[in-house]
Parts: C-alpha cells; sequence; structure tokens
C-alpha cells in the first residue's frame, strides 16, 4: 500500500510542477527571468536588483507583483 501512496504523491508532483512551468511560459521574459533567477538558480533578490541596475524594494515590488500574476493564473485554472 506505501508504494501506492508514493506513486500517487509522484503523479501529484509532476502534474503539479507540469503546471508551474506553464505558467512561468505565461509570463514575459523578463519575468521568466527574474522567477527562474530567484527560485530556480537560487540568486537573492538582492544580487538580481544590483545586476539588473534596480533597488531592493523594486525587485521586491516586481517580484510580489509577478507572484501575485501567477496565484491569479492558479486560480483561473
Amino acid at each position: 500500500l506505501g508504494d501506492v501512496y508514493k506513486r500517487q504523491d509522484l503523479v501529484i508532483l509532476q502534474a503539479e510542477s507540469a503546471e508551474l512551468h506553464q505558467n512561468i511560459a505565461k509570463l514575459s521574459e523578463h519575468e521568466q527571468f527574474i522567477i527562474k533567477s530567484i527560485y530556480f538558480e537560487g540568486m537573492k533578490q538582492v544580487e538580481l536588483a544590483k545586476k539588473l541596475g534596480i533597488s531592493k524594494v523594486r525587485m521586491s515590488q516586481k517580484v510580489s507583483a509577478i507572484l501575485k500574476k501567477m496565484r491569479k493564473m492558479y486560480e483561473m485554472g
């Protein structure tokens, strides 16, 4: 029975991962770059802000706006 749950968990995880990547693909190239840099490459917002020549506050605002946009994508299905 344990193996059945592990396989179900894996299927669910794969579906959620696919949905995440589909939603990321709907973002602009700039938004994708920000999300991938922070959440997939482990770059700190401060480092990315410096690289892009913007303030830490502005970077935080951008990330918040992108995440809000992605939440709406999930809500809409």
